[in-house]
Parts: C-alpha cells; structure tokens; sequence
C-alpha cells in the first residue's frame, strides 16, 4: 500500500503538527487490493466443478500499520493524539498526504484500533514513546472517493440520460436521488396529481415511480438510510413504489417522465487501492 512515509489527515485534523507519518518498524506493507467477496458455491456431484449461488461483500478491509515521529512524544501530546486519533467511537476519514498519488481524493473511512506504543530511545531526548502500532478498520472492503454530483438540467423527452457508474463495486450502486418539479401550479403546497417515473433502461427497464407531487417541489431519495424525504414538508413515502434508484457497472441509460425542472444523482465511488 502506498502509506509509508506520509503523512496524512485523519477525523479533520492533519498529521504534521505532531509530526507523525506511517512507517514500517515491525510490519511489512500491506499489499491487500481491497474489495474481496464472499461466495456461496455448490458442487454438482461426481463433476468436480463449483457453481457460485451467491456473493456478497462481508469482509470489511483492515490491516496493521505503524505511526511515528522522530520527536519523543510527551504525556500532554499523548493526550491530544489519543483524542483526535485512537479508538474512536465512528468511523472517521483518513486521507493520505502524497502529490503523485493519482487518487488524491480518495479516502479510507476508518478506527485506529488494537493500539500499542512504539517505544525506544532517539538521541538526547531519551527513552520513550515514537509512536503507535494500529490495526486500521474500515467500514467496507474498499477505500472511497469524495462525494460528487452529477446535475441533470435538461430533461429530454424523446432520448435517454446517461450515468457512467466507474466504482471498483461489481454490485449495484445505489446512490442519493435528488429532482425539482416543475412550477405549473396556483398552489404549489397543495399536492396535485403530478407524476415522475424514471425508467431505466440499462437495468430491464425497472421503473421508479412517485406519485401526487406538488408543483416547485424537491424530491431527495437515499437508501441508507432508506428515506424519501420532500422539501414542503410531505410525505411521500406510501406515493412511493419503493423501487431505489440502482446503478450497473458501466454505462446506464434511463429515461425521466413527468415535470422534472432538474434532477441530481450523488454518489460515492469505492475505490480499491
């Protein structure tokens, strides 16, 4: 992994006021890609051969690493690292400092745990405390990209939107859902049988559909957690046919019906470093 000798940020807080980098003392580098599945398999009797029922992402990335600094650690800096790093309660961004590394906006989301001291003797500051040996657990196989959103602010009638879905997750995405209606409306807090239904067709053409919409109004869908949320204050929930918006891996095409002014996906790429 690409970790030694950098520093980094981590919980919103850099590394370099303490002066501490990850290095190899006693761990070697960690080479694990990332992103490993669990498979269910079968065996057909007297063929030898194995038929995958099922996979799943179970195994959330985690491996050991050293941090440390050529400054003996104080009791009082010990205080404000173990605040700001250790054993925290959530999982917390890690971002690692390195100009050429080509996923600069890439994060690990993350609990330094299992903590032991690094202890030694470094010049004439004595014996003492260099620095910690953690175990890094992450919260899915993968490290993430930072947040982005694609803006849709033409809806064509007659042709296809495309999302071009690049996470290194073979399964679907699943992203946040965001689209304004139009303004035709006297009243537009007062619900009217406005419909939108996005089909999409990548996905054998599976349709989302939301029903009794008022006009001028903002439709926000997630599902973790699983929400539709409006921004007049309706619930919309049960006009809902609870079909999530999902993405493929690749391109996909989709198709919007109904008064849509503008529509937002937010998504989150996993990234396997």
């Amino acid at each position: 992994m690409f970790l030694d000798g950098k520093s980094f940020v981590y919980n919103g807080k850099s590394s370099e006021p303490y002066e501490l980098f990850f290095a190899n003392v006693d761990t070697k580098s960690n080479m694990n890609l990332g992103g490993d599945i669990e498979l269910t398999t079968i065996k057909a009797k007297r063929s030898g051969k194995n038929y995958i029922q099922d996979t799943d992402y179970n195994k959330p990335l985690e491996f050991d690493a050293e941090i440390v600094t050529k400054t003996l650690i104080t009791d009082d800096k010990l205080h404000e690292i173990n605040a700001w790093l250790l054993n925290q309660l959530e999982y917390k961004k890690l971002y690692v400092n390195d100009p050429d590394y080509k996923y600069k906006n890439v994060y690990f989301n993350c609990i330094f745990t299992s903590v032991e001291r690094i202890e030694g003797c470094m010049g004439d500051q004595g014996y003492g405390t260099y620095g910690f040996k953690v175990t890094i657990k992450c919260n899915a196989p993968w490290a993430w990209e930072d947040e982005k959103t694609i803006t849709y602010s033409t809806i064509p009638t007659n042709s296809y939107l495309v999302f071009n879905n690049t996470s290194d997750c073979n399964d679907y995405m699943y992203p946040t859902l965001q689209f304004t209606t139009g303004s035709t409306a006297v009243n537009i807090a007062i619900p009217t049988d406005k419909t939108v239904t996005i089909q999409q067709v990548t996905d054998n053409n599976r349709l989302t559909s939301v029903t009794n919409l008022s006009a001028s109004e903002t439709i926000t869908m997630s599902v973790c957690p699983s929400v539709i949320t409006s921004n007049l204050g309706l619930d919309h929930y049960s006009k809902f046919n609870k079909k999530w918006i999902r993405f493929l891996v690749g391109e996909n095409r989709f198709t919007v019906t109904g008064d849509v002014s503008e529509l937002k996906i937010i998504y989150t790429n996993a990234r396997v470093v």
